[in-house]
């Protein structure tokens, strides 16, 4: 019957409803439980936030305009030592970018972290003619240079960025990352508005209904 249809279509937008409301508190919370993708070095993921540690040289550099849209990481110019360029995932989500090398004879090495754990999710190592793929990671060589990509889940507050490692004592490496992505929370202001829309559209629908009823 017409008024029994009316009942649950009241009762489902405010199921709706209620659960869109959920998600806004527990963001204002600080769980984060809803994220969607930036793509690029924008929002939370802009360059100033990262930690650069490179206590024996190197440099990140960004490139492009703003947002930059890639990185050069070149590795420390001394044997064995590090340079990493790091920062704690915003929101729950995916991740990814691709990763190019150049100077690809002189070898070297890049770990991918995304994750709580201290130990990489990925490393590509680079050899005088070879190169190995862990992980989560693809990678292929041509003359002149490497490249592949990487992608992974991560949850709020993982660590994700990049750790180069000097492993030849040639010159020095640089890897290039592009294609950067990676989650940030849904305003809450955004859900609100979702459900605002949502209940206006149950409504609407309840009074065409009724209209269509006393025609």
């Amino acid at each position: 019957p017409p008024r029994y249809a009316e009942i649950l279509i009241k009762k489902a937008c405010m199921a709706f409803t209620v659960m869109l409301l959920a998600g806004v508190v527990s963001l204002g919370a600080g769980t984060a439980a809803h994220a969607v993708q930036v793509n690029d070095f924008q929002g939370p993921y802009e360059i100033p936030n990262w930690t650069t540690n490179a206590p024996s040289g190197g440099s990140v550099v960004p490139n492009g305009a703003v947002p930059v849209d890639e990185i050069v990481i070149t590795e420390p110019d001394v044997l064995s030592t590090e340079l990493s360029f790091t920062i704690s995932a915003a929101g729950p989500g995916t991740f990814s970018f691709d990763w190019v090398v150049t100077s690809v004879f002189d070898g070297g090495q890049i770990n991918f972290f995304a994750s709580s754990d201290p130990t990489p999710t990925a490393t590509i190592d680079i050899g005088p003619s070879s190169i190995s793929v862990s992980g989560p990671a693809s990678g292929s060589c041509g003359p002149t240079s490497c490249s592949g990509s990487f992608s992974a889940s991560v949850d709020h507050l993982d660590t994700i960025g990049w750790v180069v490692a000097n492993t030849q004592s040639e010159g020095p490496v640089q890897w290039t990352i592009s294609n950067f992505s990676a989650p940030v929370p849904v305003p809450p202001a955004l859900l609100l508005f979702v459900s605002a829309l949502v209940t206006l559209f149950g409504v609407g629908r309840v009074r065409r209904q009724r209209a269509a009823d006393t025609a």
